[in-house]
């Protein structure tokens, strides 16, 4: 008897302070809930001013470029950072996509905005744009490299120089947040940046080896050669057949990869050619294979072709400073 009165007790009590102690309970979720956030606010306003002091310490184009990847990397777990030279779009840095297949693609990528309308309505508005990541929108090699699945959106941020996207900011956050309002406040901030920077380039022995070799942003011509920045304006890319197209597209891809495998498998002879300011007579041989099957492939084939090789001889092995290849280099092919 008296256990049965226990228990009714017992469960009188439990039904008399279920909403106190619903509340408590959700009281307490709360608390977690907003210590939580606390605690994301304070790591992230921790990263954001480490962030800044990264970008004020920045002194070429390329730190910047550096910079403004991590950054986004901080408020969105997939990005890219694309460079634009009117029409062509090429891979410049990539954060959060671990494929080595992948990485490579993007380290490839050579694209036309006509084949991106996503990214071409971006440069063309130089506004930031919500697009969905389609190939036909973005490119088969963006949507392949990202692994993009239906219906997934990706933001497009375009870094503005001098009044032209000279860069474009792709975020791809996939099923998990961004930050859209952070990374248009880092890409604003690294366009401010570069622009403070122009006519001001620092010598390369203040640019870390690990971001010189990276074959970093073109910012309007703040880290562009001069003779790829001219021989880009003087190809008139809608006049050319379709045919010259593909070759020209063929010819750029060509150029990249043997500068990526002399890089690659010849770092060190690299690093030497640097030093003695002779990056042809370092590596003759390579460079001048190179150079013969560019010429048998490409020159030979239509009175359109620019020597794309010299020019990433230029970017990629030299820095973009013509000199540290050397009294003896033989020049541009055309």
């Amino acid at each position: 008897m008296l256990e049965a009165e226990t228990g009714w007790l017992r469960q009188e009590f439990v039904e008399r302070c279920a909403p106190q102690l619903a509340a408590l309970a959700a009281d307490a979720e709360a608390a977690g809930r907003a210590e939580a956030a606390r605690r994301a606010r304070a790591g992230l306003t921790s990263e954001l001013a480490q962030s800044l002091r990264r970008l004020r310490q920045a002194v070429t184009p390329e730190q910047i470029a550096f910079w403004l990847v991590d950054a986004a990397a901080s408020v969105c777990p997939r990005v890219a950072l694309l460079s634009v030279v009117d029409p062509v779009v090429e891979g410049v840095r990539l954060r959060g996509v671990d494929s080595d297949a992948a990485r490579a693609a993007f380290e490839s990528l050579d694209l036309v905005l006509p084949e991106a309308p996503a990214l071409a309505e971006c440069v063309g508005s130089r506004e930031m744009l919500t697009a969905v990541a389609t190939p036909r929108e973005v490119s088969p090699q963006l949507a392949g490299v990202f692994g993009h699945v239906p219906g997934e959106k990706v933001f497009l941020f375009p870094v503005v120089v001098r009044g032209d996207a000279a860069a474009i900011v792709y975020a791809a956050p996939g099923p998990a947040d961004a930050d859209v309002e952070a990374l248009e406040l880092f890409v604003q901030l690294a366009a401010m940046a570069t622009e403070a920077l122009l006519g001001r380039p620092a010598p390369a022995s203040e640019v870390a080896p690990e971001e010189a070799g990276a074959g970093l942003i073109q910012i309007a011509g703040a880290v562009q050669p001069a003779a790829a920045s001219r021989a880009l304006e003087s190809l008139i890319w809608l006049e050319l057949s379709e045919e010259d197209k593909e070759l020209h597209l063929g010819a750029r891809r060509f150029a990249r990869v043997k500068v990526a495998e002399i890089r690659l498998y010849q770092a060190e002879a690299v690093e030497q050619g640097r030093r003695r300011r002779n990056l042809y007579g370092v590596l003759k041989e390579s460079m001048d294979e190179a150079r013969e099957a560019f010429r048998q492939k490409f020159v030979s084939a239509s009175e359109t072709m620019i020597d794309y090789l010299h020019l990433e001889f230029v970017k990629s092995l030299a820095h973009d400073n013509p000199a540290l290849l050397g009294a003896g280099y033989p020049g541009p092919l055309v």
